[in-house]
């Protein structure tokens, strides 16, 4: 009898430490997907380029890239490991491969959504870009006559696609946006190409 017991017990504290950790685990997900989850934003139609703004030399040469300086004063990233040749070997034949250039191609951004009821501002935001990525910063900011709600999403290394569906509030007629050329709102990619928003966004009442 009293082995059952200690049965039932530890039985008891396992289903516990399960439900505990499984908001856990589930967590990030719900609030931000990539491309495992079966959605691109490519599909969402037109989107806003992103605007190249320099290299992160850092990051760059973490992940196998250096950056050099031509003599006109461009530079490009190079890959020199392994890994770095092949992502690049990849992303060019998708027609990604990155202008010579200090413009390089980033990739594109987008910001759709629509104001509901209480004033809520339901949107979808994401982006596509030609290499993973090492770090961003995203904001979503609704701009409201009255008053302006936002939301900041931030992520460590992830999948060259990415994209979350938010809500906030905000009062009076306005425009929610991905703030232009803003520390808030930039993609730094393996290769330390450094990509700015370039101010998706869509008007509400």
């Amino acid at each position: 009898m009293r082995k059952n017991s200690i049965k039932r017990l530890l039985s008891l504290q396992f289903v516990t430490i399960l439900l505990i950790a499984a908001p856990l685990s589930a967590g990030p997900a719900a609030n931000a997907n990539s491309n495992g989850s079966g959605e691109n934003p490519v599909d969402w139609g037109p989107g806003s380029p992103l605007v190249f703004g320099g290299y992160n030399v850092a990051v760059a040469a973490e992940n196998g890239f250096t950056i050099e300086t031509a003599e006109d004063g461009k530079q490009r990233s190079i890959p020199k490991s392994t890994q770095a040749r092949s992502l690049v070997q990849k992303a060019s034949k998708y027609g990604l491969e990155p202008r010579d250039t200090a413009t390089g191609n980033c990739g594109t951004a987008w910001l759709n959504g629509s104001k509901g009821q209480e004033n809520k501002v339901s949107f979808r935001t994401g982006y596509s870009v030609r290499l993973p990525v090492q770090f961003h910063q995203w904001r979503v900011s609704a701009q409201g006559f009255i008053t302006s709600g936002e939301k900041n999403y931030a992520q460590g290394s992830g999948a060259s696609i990415w994209y979350v569906y938010g809500v906030t509030t905000a009062i009076g007629p306005g425009r929610a946006v991905v703030p232009p050329f803003s520390p808030t709102a930039l993609i730094t990619l393996i290769d330390g190409s450094v990509c700015y928003s370039n101010s998706p966004g869509f008007g509400f009442d």
